[in-house]
């Protein structure tokens, strides 16, 4: 049986080294930002050119950040397709987003049809066709064919007015043999079809476009399926009911279990929280999945609160309240607010948004570019009533991530070079939830001794995986889920540490059996 064991470890160490980077990297598509255009592929299937800007400033997005994608369409004939090659994991899921501004639509006399569209598709891309219009692919599909085709709007792709043909959409799982590389065409197309072109134009601005890999999240359990990879605290003399890895019913933008919370009568603040460790000046997106069930204010009036923020602040679960300052919240949506749904069911980012960060939802840490920030996430829900009686509301949670909003190196090179390392960098290993191994990447700046090892819970030395001198470049390691003394461990959260040159770097682990 070991020699079994031993063939299958090195079965899995030998295929994490041969993965190329662009797996290991966060946003798979690469000027995602829409500030370069060399970074995409531009196909134009028609006979008229529309007019179009990358890095354009001279208007904003609700949800972006700063240069955008400008598309003014008027009278051309035809579709603009914008698209790249990437290599996707087979099994994996992954997440698309981007933001979209439509700033004007004029249908023009003759009718017709207007398109947006997101999508993904293995085939490649045939420039020299007269059409590209792939099918059952799209995650988002807006087309001036609906009833009700909006004269302007401002969102993000996955939530306004989707109309998408994959069933899970924003998500995405490549077909094929789990593990095997899967080569696909990411694509934004824009385009119209008329009788007549005369008098039709529409104006768009598009910005912060993405693919991410669900397990390159930095934080862990988003999924609401597994209670101890959150802290759970308390504030208050009553608790309420909450249930993680809950079916009872599900979000729209959800997948399978998520986290059930009804306050009932109860008093208090509820918060789920996690230490994090950012790196200041990098740019990190937040976003969850939220759906309201009920809503009960009683009769004696006050509030209730939904939150989800970032704070340096570690939590003291000693206090009677737990409210960090301002500018920390990403989302909060409470019951003073004027128009309080009775129910809604959308993103934490866009749904009555109400946070303190001017440019939620991303998140850049302050402090020296470069350097370690620890940080509290935290999801809270609590109401504040001089009599509780008769109050209560029900939530569902799902989805909850931080990703690292820097690109990754698919693009559209097929034989990317190697790239050195701008920093020592622990990434999160995968498959993470894991069972009975994983890959842990990890990148080093300068030649030294590094050591790397495996901890419990309680800071218990569990197993050494390195301990050796390193030359600058990318690695990756992979532990097996035994101790040193060859013993498989049980099943629960490990902490896996990295120090090199005076530097320390940490991970956590969760294994199942």
């Amino acid at each position: 049986m070991k020699k079994y064991w031993l063939a299958g470890l090195l079965c899995l160490a030998l295929a994490a080294q041969v993965l190329p980077p662009s797996l290991q990297a966060q946003n798979l598509v690469q000027g995602g930002d829409m500030t370069d255009e060399s970074a995409w592929n531009i196909t134009y299937f028609g006979t008229d050119q529309p007019m179009y800007e990358f890095n354009y400033t001279g208007d904003t997005l609700k949800y972006g950040r700063g240069g955008c994608l400008y598309l003014n369409q008027g009278e051309a004939s035809g579709q603009l397709l914008l698209w790249q090659r990437l290599t996707l994991i087979a099994g994996n899921t992954y997440r698309a987003t981007g933001a979209i501004r439509q700033m004007s639509y004029y249908p023009g006399p003759a009718g017709g049809g207007v398109w947006y569209q997101m999508y993904i598709l293995p085939d490649e891309v045939d420039p020299g066709a007269g059409d590209y219009n792939p099918g059952a692919i799209k995650f988002f599909n807006l087309d001036g064919w609906m009833p009700d085709f909006p004269d302007e709007f401002d969102g993000l792709f996955e939530v306004e007015l989707i109309n998408g043909s994959v069933p899970s959409a924003p998500y995405y799982i490549p077909e094929g043999n789990p593990g095997e590389e899967v080569e696909v065409t990411f694509g934004i197309k824009f385009g119209q079809y008329w009788s007549d072109y005369s008098g039709t134009l529409f104006e768009l601005l598009v910005d912060e476009v993405g693919l991410y890999p669900v397990e390159s999240a930095v934080n862990l359990g988003g999924d609401m399926s597994d209670e101890s990879l959150w802290n759970v605290t308390y504030f208050g003399t009553d608790q309420p009911l909450y249930e993680f890895d809950y079916s009872g019913d599900t979000l729209k933008y959800g997948r399978d279990g998520n986290l059930y919370m009804t306050q009932g009568e109860a008093s208090g603040q509820l918060l789920f929280w996690q230490r994090l460790t950012l790196t200041a000046g990098e740019t990190y997106w937040v976003t969850g999945a939220i759906r309201e069930m009920a809503y009960y204010p009683g009769g004696a009036g006050g509030g209730a609160w939904y939150q989800l923020y970032i704070h340096p602040d570690e939590v003291d679960p000693g206090v009677s309240d737990w409210n960090p300052g301002p500018a920390i919240r990403f989302y909060d949506l409470n019951g003073w607010q004027e128009f309080f749904p009775d129910e809604f069911d959308g993103l934490f980012e866009v749904e009555l948004i109400n946070g303190q960060m001017p440019s939620a939802p991303f998140y850049t840490p302050e402090g020296s570019p470069g350097e370690d920030v620890e940080v509290t996430f935290g999801i809270k829900f609590g109401q504040y009533w001089p009599d509780y009686s008769g109050t209560g509301f029900e939530i569902l949670v799902d989805e909850v991530y931080i990703f690292p909003m820097a690109e990754g190196g698919t693009g559209v090179s097929e034989t990317p070079g190697p790239v050195l390392p701008g920093k020592y960098a622990l990434h999160p290993n995968y498959p993470n939830p894991f069972n009975p191994g994983t890959v842990i990447p990890y990148d080093v700046l300068e030649k030294g001794l590094l050591s790397m090892a495996v901890f419990d819970r309680t800071g218990r030395l569990v197993r050494t995986l390195l301990d050796q001198d390193v030359e600058p470049g990318n690695y990756t390691v992979a532990w097996d889920g035994r101790s040193d003394q060859g013993m498989p461990v049980p099943s629960g959260v490990y902490f896996v540490k990295m120090r090199i040159n005076g530097r320390s770097e940490s991970g956590k682990l969760t294994l199942i059996r």
